[in-house]
């Protein structure tokens, strides 16, 4: 094992500190020079004489910060491209290609009551990149982070369920995934016809297949 981590250094960790070593002496010596020029052309030899004794630790200062820079800067950049790949890889629904309602339909009980013009379903985002950007995907997203599109909006509408106990109901009976996330919505019927239905990510770059409702009186 020590053999083996000794390789490693040896192969890895000692060329990148020898390369970063290299390169602060050569910044220190080129910020030197470039500081002693104005340096020289001082006619005040005590002040010539101090500035020269400053630019030594500024000099100094000015290389190690640099290769930091660099450092900082490339963290960012992988850390920006990480968050691109942050987001959501697809949407589906669960239910068929097709939604009934009957608005002249009465509930079993006594022949009276509201009409069945609503139904509870669930539509499945799954999330893209490694574990750690789904996750944290995840933790992000919010109902507003997608939209419901509707090729006649007059027919039905689309809420969020927030029924605790529904949701519940609703996860319970299918497993989720960790790339997964199941989110439960309320169709409401509105009037007799039919609209096409698929639901988009608010950039439109992802969207699910299409569904029909068709409510019927």
């Amino acid at each position: 094992m020590a053999e083996f981590l000794s390789e490693c250094f040896n192969a890895v960790v000692k060329p990148i500190s020898n390369f970063f070593a290299e390169l602060v002496t050569n910044l220190i010596e080129l910020i030197i020079n470039v500081v002693n020029i104005p340096i020289k052309k001082c006619r005040n030899k005590p002040l010539r004489v101090v500035l020269r004794i400053l630019s030594y630790p500024v000099s100094i200062a000015m290389a190690l910060a640099i290769p930091i820079l660099i450092i900082i800067g490339i963290v960012f950049v992988v850390d920006t491209a990480n968050e691109r790949n942050i987001g959501i890889e697809s949407i589906s629904f669960n239910n068929s290609e097709e939604i009934h309602f009957d608005l002249s339909e009465k509930p079993p009980l006594f022949g009276f009551g509201f009409n069945k013009n609503d139904k509870t379903e669930y539509f499945i985002v799954e999330f893209k990149g490694n574990k750690k950007q789904q996750e944290k995907a995840r933790n992000r997203f919010k109902p507003e982070d997608v939209e419901f599109v509707f090729s006649d909006d007059s027919i039905a509408a689309v809420t969020f369920e927030t029924d605790p106990g529904i949701i519940d109901r609703i996860l319970e009976k299918i497993p989720l995934k960790s790339t997964e996330m199941k989110i439960g919505y309320k169709i409401t019927a509105l009037t007799e016809g039919e609209t096409v239905v698929y639901i988009q990510s608010v950039d439109g770059k992802v969207k699910s297949q299409e569904f029909k409702i068709i409510v019927t009186s």
